[in-house]
């Protein structure tokens, strides 16, 4: 696909055109709703999705299905229970509670990874801005049961607690704005510490730019990172499920080349 095309700004994907559907996790440790896409082919591994704060909208809707067609089983789960609200609009949905979105969450990997006609042996999760966070907390919350494999932050809080970082046993990528440079590195000097596996990327671009309401948001810039770096990360992580150091390099040569190539096509 030519990158003219890749970056060209469309409107989200009618409902009546979705390549997905809603599906419940009740069988799998939450009684809520889901976006489930299936890949045409074999799956490379599973992805679950956590929305910013407007909900489980068309804009999350599309990153499911884009993620599908390239090959990933991508659930995004609702932690607003059906409720949405337009991007940029003045009201809000309130605070997420930590306790039950980790289930959901969990309940949604354990649904990729369990259930018998899907069945994926590796998941991460992707969150985006305000609530990404808590994708931290659900990789902190690993048993005997692990049920994800990889955590991607996508332009969102940094402020995990001691107790988070301690239990934090999957490997994280931040992608940020390069603008919060010092709070980015403050997160990784601390994972750093703790031994945990951490690799940054800070993108040219003002904060927020992933969030679809934000004076800073640039559709083409977030279908791009989705499609090329979130990928490329991911893909190395699945295919080589112990991490070493050369795992982590060939991630950062991706990063660095899908981000050069955005700040290249939007001269």
């Amino acid at each position: 696909m030519a990158i003219g095309t890749l970056l060209a700004e469309e409107p989200p994907v009618a409902p009546a055109h979705r390549a997905g559907n809603m599906v419940t996790l009740s069988d799998f440790g939450a009684e809520d709703l889901g976006y489930l896409t299936l890949p045409q082919s074999a799956p490379k591994g599973g992805i679950v999705l956590v929305h910013d704060r407007y909900g489980l909208d068309d804009v999350i809707k599309s990153r499911v299905d884009a993620l599908a067609a390239m090959g990933y089983l991508t659930l995004a789960v609702d932690l607003y229970n059906g409720r949405v609200i337009k991007p940029g609009s003045e009201a809000s949905l309130g605070e997420i509670r930590p306790e039950s979105s980790v289930r959901i969450i969990r309940a949604g990997a354990r649904l990729l990874k369990t259930s018998p006609k899907l069945k994926v042996p590796q998941v991460g999760v992707i969150g985006y801005g305000v609530n990404g966070s808590v994708c931290l907390v659900a990789g902190a919350a690993e048993t005997d049961e692990r049920l994800l494999d990889a955590i991607v932050l996508m332009e969102g809080p940094l402020a995990p607690d001691e107790a988070v970082l301690k239990r934090l046993r999957c490997p994280v990528v931040v992608v940020a704005s390069d603008r919060r440079n010092a709070e980015v590195e403050m997160f990784r000097l601390a994972m750093d510490e703790r031994g945990r596996d951490c690799r940054v990327k800070l993108v040219p671009a003002m904060p927020g730019f992933l969030d679809a309401g934000a004076p800073g948001y640039s559709g083409r810039l977030s279908r791009q990172l989705l499609e090329t770096v979130t990928a490329d990360y991911l893909d190395a992580v699945f295919s080589r499920p112990a991490t070493s150091p050369d795992v982590f390099d060939r991630i950062g040569d991706s990063l660095d080349k899908g981000v050069e190539t955005v700040r290249d096509a939007l001269k």
